[in-house]
């Protein structure tokens, strides 16, 4: 028979005398009667735990698995609209940016044209100094 392992006693409530099961043997009992072949009754002579305290526990991890697989769904969900704002913001920031580049040509061809008429220098020049 397996060992038994408990943890230091709660003193709580009205189940006094019991002490919490570690929760390696838990999750030991409850992938073997997920993993198929062995019913609660099996398990309860196996480890001498009440089958309803094995029932209880194999209730509570599926329910978590359940609202584990609901939260993820909906992140999936999530993901999926949010894969398509961000879509619809990259073709805003590409016109966007497609706009400011074509503005920029334009700038610079008026100053080139500027430049040629006036016969006047009107960009900076890289090495010079503010004036004081």
């Amino acid at each position: 028979m397996t060992e038994i392992k408990f943890l230091k006693k709660r003193g709580r409530g009205k189940r006094k005398n019991t002490q919490p099961y570690d929760i390696g043997l838990k999750l030991q009992i409850i992938q073997e009667y997920q993993s198929g072949g062995i019913t609660f009754k099996m398990l309860s002579k196996k480890y001498n735990i009440n089958k309803s305290v094995i029932s209880y526990w194999v209730r509570k991890s599926e329910g978590r698995l359940s609202a584990l697989k609901s939260i993820t769904f909906k992140k999936v969900e999530l993901n999926q609209e949010e894969k398509k704002d961000q879509n619809q913001e990259i073709e805003a920031l590409k016109k966007a940016l497609e706009e400011a580049l074509l503005k920029n040509k334009a700038l610079e061809t008026m100053i080139d044209i500027a430049e040629q008429e006036l016969k006047i220098n009107i960009r900076k020049k890289s090495g010079t100094k503010r004036s004081r």
